[in-house]
């Protein structure tokens, strides 16, 4: 009997979660308004951190409404670290996009993405570009210092960048623990290995609906110390500039 092999799925939408039921009830309510045939492409993972509101009733509930996703829930509160790494490393998609929870898509924007990305090519990043200047420009860059250029410290969002997921085994994520930006080795490596990468510049969410709680970190330790630091590793490695 012939065995049919799952197709690989094109795109994983990861959200690691705590305490913001709302903003997940809003993210499922927001990805059921797709058609079946764009939902095939992609896989929902929620890892839920131990929340202590509403987050597992709500989404439970989805998934007795017939929404798809991965839940997972912690059994503790792990941190927020961990448990973005535990979204990475359970994605199987193609291309792996980790998203603030209360980072609402555009609806048209996740079809313009899919069009993008469902190709043979293969690209290293997709960046969401959130300032002015490109007016609605999609860019196709083979120069990682260009790369670097429209990026700059913007990379450090975590929902501006779309990855290649093959590069997600070969980072030891806990070595950059405690610096707020453990996820920006993965974004830098598939620049420096791949060679071919999408600069996006047009808007991609609606308005942040919880923008002022950032999580406690100090502004200057993440965006001038860490960034850098974890810059400096890598330039040391493979040269950006």
């Amino acid at each position: 009997m012939a065995i049919l092999k799952m197709k690989k799925k094109l795109l994983s939408l990861c959200f690691p979660t705590y305490n913001r039921g709302w903003c997940m009830k809003k993210q499922i309510d927001r990805l059921m308004l797709y058609p079946k045939d764009l939902l095939d492409k992609i896989e929902v993972i929620i890892s839920d951190n131990c929340s202590t509101d509403d987050t597992q009733q709500i989404i439970e509930s989805a998934l007795q409404q017939g929404f798809e996703c991965r839940y997972i829930r912690q059994t503790t509160n792990i941190g927020a670290d961990p448990n973005f790494v535990c979204c990475l490393r359970n994605a199987t998609g193609r291309y792996v996009w980790l998203l603030g929870d209360d980072d609402i898509l555009i609806v048209d924007s996740l079809f313009k993405i899919i069009e993008i990305l469902d190709v043979e090519k293969e690209y290293g990043l997709l960046h969401m570009y959130q300032r002015e200047g490109l007016d609605g420009k999609i860019l196709f860059i083979d120069n990682k210092e260009l790369v670097m250029k429209y990026t700059s410290y913007y990379i450090t969002f975590i929902s501006a960048n779309i990855v290649n997921a093959k590069y997600i085994s070969s980072i030891h994520f806990e070595d950059y623990f405690g610096t707020w930006l453990m996820y920006l080795p993965l974004y830098l490596t598939s620049i420096q290995r791949e060679n071919n990468h999408i600069i996006i510049g047009s808007r991609i969410f609606s308005e942040s609906k919880d923008y002022l709680r950032n999580g406690g970190y100090n502004y200057f330790e993440v965006f001038v110390k860490n960034y850098f630091s974890i810059i400096q590793i890598h330039v040391k490695n493979d040269s950006l500039f």
